[in-house]
């Protein structure tokens, strides 16, 4: 083998291996990455439900989680089933019980007034003609109750498939490096095959 061949054969084989051995590293910082954009989304998940417990910072949490969620790769939210992966249980029953609150509190004060408007103009002393006029009078006005829809408090957020983020970069550049390896391996079997025969 001439020398040229042989520095060529040396260049070659050190091509080869600093592909793989980049292919390699770029491999294991993008699992690492992965793993944090997973925990970074656990983290917020954990902040997102302690502010629902407390029902201080709730929008500003969810804001963040989702943000988090839908711009890196391996940050989807664990699922119970067919269970939205975030549900805001606190919230929805604090919505719940404001609503009945506010409906019991109408009543009250429609009641009230129903009393005075009566006590002023039905000029019949007659305990069950006011008590007519009282119910006329809230029948006209009914309050309703809004259903508060346990929908709006669950939520599902996507992670995409590939980000520009350091799992995404380092797996491109992983992909990238073993294709090189991958192709320098096919060009030297194939070059030996040819010089054999």
């Amino acid at each position: 083998m001439s020398k040229h061949k042989h520095k060529k054969s040396v260049w070659s084989a050190l091509g080869m291996t600093a592909c793989f051995l980049g292919a390699a590293g770029s491999a294991t910082v993008s699992l690492f990455a992965l793993r944090k954009n997973n925990q970074t989304m656990l983290e917020l998940r954990d902040t997102l439900i302690s502010a629902d417990e407390s029902g201080v910072g709730v929008e500003q949490a969810l804001s963040e989680l989702r943000s988090h969620i839908t711009s890196h790769m391996n940050a989807d939210p664990p699922r119970l089933g067919d269970n939205s992966a975030i549900q805001l249980l606190r919230s929805y029953e604090r919505a719940r019980q404001a609503e009945v609150d506010r409906v019991s509190a109408t009543r009250t004060a429609l009641a009230q007034e129903a009393t005075a408007y009566c006590e002023a103009n039905v000029r019949n002393v007659q305990l069950s003609v006011r008590a007519e006029c009282v119910a006329s009078y809230t029948a006209a006005r009914p309050v309703v109750e809004r259903q508060i829809v346990a929908d709006l408090y669950r939520y599902n957020f996507v992670s995409p498939r590939w980000s520009p983020d350091l799992a995404g970069w380092s797996l491109l550049l992983s992909v990238l490096l073993f294709s090189a390896f991958v192709l320098q391996l096919l060009a030297r079997l194939i070059a030996h095959l040819f010089i054999k025969n």
